[in-house]
């Protein structure tokens, strides 16, 4: 696996680890991401000499590739205690933290076989990070409901390093649960949950206002420019006008145009991304939960939450073809929707002896075994990549009518 090139960003955050070892920081790379892969490589020089592992470029990468390989290890264990809270919290059923078991795996082994987490696992990008980071997040602030100090610090420290690893992802984590409150609070919608607490949003408005201060701080103190990060990234970024992004806000007609470009350009093509890393039928069933149980509190809020960084990251996919590493981050919370039905499908398939239950069996293994080869073959060019995909394709839908009875009751949360 070591064996993919380093990513494109990579190089850029091992200069920043540089730096941080040196202590002094320099690159415009917020220095969470960078912090652990200078971590990590101070940790392999308490095990080897010193003059046996110095700062090289080879050291660097490896450093680089560890620390994303412990997030993307982290991603799958974190993901399975998680999401099983959560699963268990939603369901009402008897065998409730039985099946809510079930739900966890189904996430785990979704993530331990994409072949797009696995790969961002070894080539030292920090996606498998940040995704860390939100699943961490949603445990805070919708499944841990009684918050002690230690709780509450946690929370605050996460939020930071969302912030620190990526700026962009801290702001619209914020606004996502802003939005989430707001809308919880109106009675016409009546969900069926108690909302965040006040306590619980202050803190976090707080410590993301705190950290960002302190990075446009750093940002004038370093470069003279408070925004500095952001311009160097959104430089590709222009309007049809050759209009810089930064001047969109002086321009009411160039607001509506960027508006109405990433509704018919930009969020179709978040979907296609969809459906191409985790499969349409999967996508469909995650769609269908989300819509069919808005009311539910992990749902709705999951569903402000991505949406928030849905709406802005399709003004620049409405701009170019962009990786998609910019929306993987958060796919761990759209995964859980759709291990929630099948969890349930699996836990029958295993605990109760019907004559379905062998072939359904066979039929996830087959699923997380093509999974993990139609992302391989996108990559490599493989020549059966549309097979691969068919299979996969067919084999979610081919457990979804072995279990044509029982619909209704697995999608109802």
């Amino acid at each position: 696996m070591f064996d993919l090139p380093l990513g494109h960003d990579t190089p850029s955050y091992m200069k920043a680890a540089t730096s941080i070892i040196y202590t002094n920081y320099d690159s415009f790379r917020p220095p969470a991401y960078p912090l652990l892969i200078a971590l990590i490589f101070l940790l392999i020089r308490i095990f080897i000499p010193s003059n046996d592992f110095i700062i090289t470029y080879n050291s660097l990468a490896l450093s680089a590739r560890l620390a994303s390989l412990v997030s993307g290890v982290l991603l799958i264990v974190c993901s399975y205690y998680v999401f099983s809270k959560a699963a268990m919290r939603l369901l009402s059923e008897e065998k409730k933290k039985e099946i809510s078991k079930y739900i966890g795996f189904i996430v785990s082994f979704f993530l331990s076989f994409s072949f797009y987490f696995i790969g961002y696992s070894a080539i030292g990008m920090r996606e498998c990070f940040l995704s860390v980071l939100i699943v961490l997040l949603f445990y805070f602030i919708i499944i841990k409901e009684q918050m002690n100090l230690k709780d509450n610090l946690s929370l605050a420290f996460l939020i930071s390093w969302l912030t620190l690893t990526l700026l962009t992802a801290g702001l619209l984590s914020i606004a996502g649960l802003i939005l989430f409150y707001i809308i919880s609070k109106i009675k016409r919608f009546q969900f069926k949950f108690s909302t965040i607490s006040k306590k619980k949003l202050l803190l976090l408005i707080t410590s993301f206002l705190i950290t960002f201060l302190f990075w446009v701080i750093f940002s004038i103190y370093k470069w003279d420019d408070p925004f500095y990060n952001w311009q160097t990234q959104t430089s590709i970024i222009k309007t049809f006008e050759n209009t810089e992004i930064s001047s969109i806000a002086f321009s009411l007609k160039m607001i509506l145009e960027t508006i109405l470009h990433s509704i018919i350009i930009g969020i179709p093509k978040e979907f296609r991304l969809l459906f191409k890393l985790l499969g349409f039928i999967f996508s469909l069933i995650f769609l269908y939960v989300l819509l069919k149980n808005f009311k539910k509190k992990p749902l709705v809020f999951i569903f402000f939450f991505v949406g928030t960084h849905f709406a802005f990251l399709s003004i620049f996919y409405s701009f170019g073809s962009l990786d998609y590493r910019f929306i993987m981050y958060f796919f761990p919370l759209l995964i859980f929707l759709g291990a929630l039905p099948l969890g349930r499908i699996f836990y029958s398939a295993i605990n109760e002896q019907q004559k379905n239950s062998f072939p359904t069996i066979i039929l996830f293994l087959l699923f997380f075994l093509t999974l993990y080869l139609r992302g391989l073959s996108s990559i490599t060019g493989d020549i059966f990549y549309r097979i691969y995909i068919i299979i996969n394709e067919l084999t979610i839908f081919s457990i979804l009518i072995l279990y044509r009875n029982r619909i209704y009751y697995s999608f109802d949360i």
